[in-house]
Formats: structure tokens, sequence, C-alpha cells
């Protein structure tokens, strides 16, 4: 009797642990994170309002979330899948602008939320 009470334990405490492993995975990819900042002329430094703001998947180049700049050139894009290396983006949509799609420097890994993550478009 003892010995399967002690066989009950171990197998008990070996479920608790790979289950914990399980809902820490699930967990840590379920996390989503945001990225935020404002979209400026660089030439006027002017707000750029109604510009779109793409956001790739680095890894894919598949286009993973969007969104559009205020009246003041601000922007918050929420929902971003954690552990993404992400590459943003702006692409003013006004077509009378001599401005061109611009990239922010580098990559941003989400693993946090990013705010200033400012954009100076640039003239053709």
């Amino acid at each position: 009797m003892k010995n399967s009470k002690f066989i009950f334990s171990f197998f008990a405490a070996a479920l608790l642990v790979i289950s914990g492993f399980a809902f820490n995975n699930i967990e840590n990819t379920s996390t989503t994170y945001s990225i935020s900042g404002q979209v400026v002329y660089s030439d006027t430094k002017e707000p750029a309002n109604g510009t779109t703001i793409d956001i790739y998947d680095n890894a894919t180049s598949q286009l993973i979330a969007s969104g559009y700049t205020d009246v003041m050139g601000y922007y918050y894009i929420s929902g971003i899948q954690g552990g993404v290396d992400a590459i943003i983006i702006g692409d003013d949509t006004d077509e009378e602008e001599d401005y061109v799609a611009t990239w922010y420097p580098g990559t941003l890994t989400m693993t946090c939320n990013h705010t200033n993550i400012n954009i100076a478009l640039e003239r053709k």
C-alpha cells in the first residue's frame, strides 16, 4: 500500500510539473503588445494626418497589423503577437503629397509595449 501511495504521489507531482510547462508556454505565446508613436513630414515637421502604419513580421514579411495616424500624426496599434520581430512602415495615403513610404530604422522585438516609435516621412 505504501508503494502505491508513493507511485500516485510521484505521478501527481509529475503531472503538475508537465501541466505547468504547458500552461506557461500557452501564456507566453498568447501575449500581445502595442506600438505607438508619431509620424511627421521630415522637411516641415508637420504631423502626417491619415498616414498608414503597416507592421510586418521580419521573418515572414507578412503584414501582421495596420492602422492610421490621427490629426496630430499619432498612432497606436495593439494586438501584436509577442516574440515577433516587427518592421514598421509609414506611408502617406494622400497621393497629392510628394512623400515616400519610410521605414522605421531597425526591427522591434515584441517582448514589451513600444512607445515613441516616431517616423519622419521623406520627400520624393
